[in-house]
């Protein structure tokens, strides 16, 4: 499977969207509407969506899984476009769109899936940006996207982070490209201040409402045995991808070290939003594969036993599959 899954053959443009489907299935036949708490206060174009598509639960699954198979196949364009492996391939399609599937009532539309659709064009912005002397609007334009993309979903806000983690890695920045990444950030919420300010609602209050979104939440309540499971092996793939990058590190292309050092450090911030603040927010998972498809991705392309990678990935696969049936 690992021999299939690893080329580029077009076919897979096809076959990977239909296994992904099949994780989904259950939800298709019996799409009982499970409702999650995102948020305590629904953010604008979230609540709009939510409020429209309320009694329309088929048509919100389906729209939610064409979403995530759209997202998953423009990590390998960004792999394609910025050569992040030696070879083109959608291993990385499969990882992201396997893993933010494991959790079953996260198959419907919801904020973080909308918000993450905004995040993953941002980070190809950024990585656009290396070696790019002159002045750099990219900032600005990653920064507004992510803010929009916190219109749906609150604590996306948060991943203004991601965008001045890239500024220090990516570019030697000079204080113009700080002040856009500000610039771009508040642009939407001034037009939504204006609005609230024209319709004569209550601003402070408004916001208030929204900071209450950011409240600490702990608890892992939510997970059955078989998905802490499937976490765990994931994790323990992780370690076995870590440790292969850090003795392979100093051999790659420069431009290749410095993509991962920044895709690492979305990992670490993710990691380190769930675990700290968050750990209650399951839908965070969609921003944490991101970085997960890469590093997996780069391990299987790079494993040197065929045989180890081949069980390693048949587990993989059968943990996803022991997660659907037991759920």
């Amino acid at each position: 499977m690992l021999k299939l899954f690893k080329g580029n053959q077009p076919a897979l443009i096809v076959i990977i969207p239909l296994l992904t489907g099949l994780i989904w299935l259950r939800s298709f036949i019996n799409p009982d509407n499970i409702n999650i708490t995102f948020d305590l206060y629904e953010m604008p174009f979230w609540h709009f969506i939510n409020n429209a598509s309320q009694n329309q639960i088929i048509i919100r699954k389906i729209a939610a899984f064409i979403i995530l198979i759209i997202n998953a196949l423009w990590l390998s364009r960004i792999n394609t476009r910025f050569i992040l492996l030696k070879g083109r391939t959608y291993l990385m399609t499969l990882f992201y769109g396997f893993i933010c599937s494991t959790y079953l009532p996260l198959h419907d539309l919801n904020p973080a899936l909308l918000a993450v659709t905004l995040f993953i064009p941002s980070i190809e912005l950024l990585l656009a940006s290396y070696k790019e002397e002159k002045l750099s609007y990219k900032y600005f334009e990653a920064a507004l996207l992510i803010s929009i993309g916190s219109f749906f979903y609150s604590k996306a806000a948060a991943f203004l982070v991601i965008i001045w983690i890239a500024l220090t890695i990516l570019k030697t920045p000079g204080w113009r490209e700080w002040v856009f990444t500000i610039v771009g950030f508040i642009l939407p919420y001034l037009f939504l201040v204006t609005v609230l300010y024209v319709t004569n609602k209550n601003i402070p209050d408004y916001f208030g409402k929204i900071v209450m979104n950011f409240n600490i939440t702990r608890g892992f309540d939510y997970l059955n045995m078989p998905v802490v499971i499937n976490y765990a092996f994931l994790f323990l793939l992780i370690l076995l991808a870590s440790g292969l990058m850090i003795r392979v590190y100093q051999g790659l292309k420069i431009y290749a070290r410095i993509y991962y050092r920044f895709i690492f450090w979305i990992f670490v911030f993710v990691l380190g939003l769930f675990f700290g603040l968050f750990n209650h927010s399951i839908e965070l998972m969609y921003f944490f594969a991101l970085p997960v498809s890469y590093i997996l991705t780069f391990y299987f392309f790079s494993i040197r036993s065929r045989l180890f990678g081949e069980i390693l990935f048949g587990i993989f696969i059968g943990l996803i599959i022991l997660v659907v049936v037991m759920s």
